[in-house]
Parts: structure tokens; sequence; C-alpha cells
């Protein structure tokens, strides 16, 4: 039987969203390493980064 998953809407439009979303979004992270990782990802993105590259970014090493 498969799981069904409620996504946000923004967690619709690709693959990548969609596991984004499913494997990171919402879940509390304390490790300093890991928050320091998402401060800078959220810095680049304020600057005008695309969410598409920086989360091919995040799953590439996956």
């Amino acid at each position: 039987m498969n799981k069904i998953i409620k996504r946000c809407d923004w967690a619709n439009n690709n693959p990548l969203e969609q596991r984004y979303h499913d494997t990171k979004w919402g879940i509390p992270v304390f490790y300093d390493k890991e928050l320091f990782k998402m401060l800078c990802l959220e810095g680049m993105q304020a600057v005008g980064m695309v969410n598409d590259h920086l989360m091919d970014c995040e799953f590439r090493r996956v």
C-alpha cells in the first residue's frame, strides 16, 4: 500500500521540490554545521539565487 503524502502547493512543481519537501521541510535541525549550511543557503536565496539551483546543490550529495 502506498502512503499518500500531503504536500504544500509550492512542492508540486518538480521532483526536486517534492524531495526537499518530503525529507527536509519542517524537520527540526539541532546540529551547528547543518544550521550554518541552512543559513548560508537562505542568504544565497535572499540575494537572488534560484531555488532549483540551491536544491540541486543540496541533493547532489545524497
